[in-house]
């Protein structure tokens, strides 16, 4: 990386294509609904995983085990290639590690399958390891060994694998004969249905310690607070709700100080204004590059925050332009808002639009964002962009967008890129900076943050909490249980 006397960086090299995050806003969006649902992600695709590995780890710890991590991802591997094929064969069960390996193996014929060499082929890296482990220690089923460095299992994973063993019968060891031998026979898939990622049964003593997993009841892990409220959604909804809806639904409604679990809508709220800016500034991005499209030659970068501001009415304040444009905006839902924003190649009016509603619902706000999102490195959050936002409210809207462009979007993007190609080797610019101008690199998606609560939703679809109806009559007892 280079930088010219106006210190705004030079990319040197081409780098891998590739990469998130342009203007580095969303690591501590992630942090904040992270802390609020500990134990599952949004690759975490199917809850039984953790009731199979914890059973399939305590096969490999009664058969003569070793200490060796490459031992155990064999062993691993091997199991998670079989489960695959299992829940691949029983009615094309979605969301498994692998499923694509498993759908063209089950096509080619019905000779003998080997596992060995199959499972090698079947994922570089097992999700296990990749995926489901951490997650299952944040929930307290594995927990980090005192004598070696893999994951042992705590008591609640002992019980749940217990469990599982219980509801699989005779497909257990079978199971597991088929992976000590490499080799399974066509003719052996029927008879393992019972292990199928979906096969959960509600009352099953199975079904009973997932189900209590899942709530928070047993193990450890923040995450109880949102489940409940996302199960009175589904009740007072009479359906189960999607995770875009949450997101608005969320934000839409302030909560009551005197609410059981304000302090965690209220967290929500900050998630979604915190990411509604982040999109709203990735949009003003998106716009700048395509107006240096349009452009032969390229802009400085004063000279297109000049071009971009232009057309912003002069004789006001940004604090006053502002409220003009969200009162613009007064009845619309902040889901139309954002849609506005970000749909094709949206005016700037419609960009400053969405700024402009959240700085005017938010600009009082910045000590409790401080505290929902604290200082993180070099990490932008809510309360640093309010605060800008603040300090220029009585510039005149044409300047202070110009410093908006230039600040916070074009040198900002610019220093962000520069780390991902140096540090990373990710080329990740959309704009390009040489010999005085700024030229159009390319323009990358808009996409809001997903804070896994759709994983929720599946996740409680399948312990019997809720399905496409609405709340069951075990999320009806969760919600009394308290």
């Amino acid at each position: 990386m280079m930088a010219n006397l106006d210190g705004i960086p030079n990319w040197t090299s081409e780098g891998r294509s590739g990469g998130l995050d342009p203007l580095a806003m969303l690591s501590s969006i992630e942090v904040c609904y992270q802390s609020m649902m500990v134990g599952f992600s949004s690759v975490t695709e199917r809850f039984r995983y953790y009731s199979f590995f914890c059973w399939w780890l305590k096969e490999y710890g009664r058969n003569a085990p070793t200490t060796s991590a490459e031992d155990l991802i064999q062993h691993i591997r091997k199991g998670e290639a079989l489960f695959a094929l299992i829940s691949r064969q029983n009615n094309n069960e979605g969301g498994v590690g692998g499923a694509n390996w498993a759908a063209v193996t089950l096509a080619e014929g019905d000779h003998d399958i080997d596992l060995i060499t199959g499972s090698k082929q079947y994922l570089e890296n097992p999700v296990y390891r990749g995926v489901y482990s951490t997650q299952m220690e944040a929930m307290d089923l594995l927990t980090k060994a005192s004598e070696h460095s893999m994951l042992t299992l705590t008591p609640d994973g002992h019980e749940l694998a217990n469990a599982f063993k219980k509801e699989i019968g005779d497909a257990g060891p079978l199971f597991s004969k088929i992976c000590q031998r490499g080799i399974l026979r066509r003719g052996e898939l029927l008879k393992l249905t019972a292990m199928s990622v979906g096969e959960i049964g509600l009352l099953s003593k199975e079904g009973i310690i997932l189900r209590e997993v899942l709530v928070g009841r047993r193990g450890k892990g923040n995450r109880r607070a949102t489940l409940l409220e996302i199960l009175k959604i589904c009740r007072d909804l009479k359906k189960a709700p999607s995770e875009y809806e949450l997101r608005w639904m969320w934000l839409e409604n302030t909560p009551h100080s005197d609410e059981e679990n304000y302090v965690v809508l209220r967290a929500w709220q900050h998630f979604q204004i915190a990411d509604s800016i982040r999109v709203g500034y990735e949009a003003l991005l998106s716009h700048c590059v395509n107006r240096l499209a349009d452009i032969a030659g390229g802009l400085s970068p004063d000279e297109l925050a000049a071009e971009v501001s232009a057309v912003l009415p002069p004789g006001q304040t940004l604090g006053e332009y502002f409220i003009e444009l969200s009162a613009a905006c007064d009845g619309m839902d902040y889901s139309k808002i954002q849609e506005a924003a970000t749909t094709g190649i949206a005016p700037l009016r419609d960009i400053l639009a969405l700024i402009a509603r959240i700085w005017v619902d938010w600009f009082d706000s910045v000590e409790e964002m401080n505290v929902v999102f604290p200082k993180r490195a070099h990490f932008r959050s809510s309360a640093d962009e309010i605060s800008f936002l603040n300090d220029l409210k009585d510039d005149p809207v044409q300047v202070a967008v110009g410093k908006l462009i230039l600040d916070r979007i074009v040198r900002r993007h610019l220093w962000v890129a520069s780390r991902k190609l140096k540090n990373q080797g990710n080329n990740t610019y959309m704009l390009e900076y040489e010999n005085g101008v700024l030229m159009a690199r390319e323009k990358r998606p808009i996409n809001p943050a997903g804070p896994r609560t759709g994983t929720a939703i599946r996740f409680m679809k399948e312990v019997g909490l809720m399905d496409e109806n609405g709340i069951t009559n075990l999320g009806l007892q969760e919600l009394q249980y308290g």
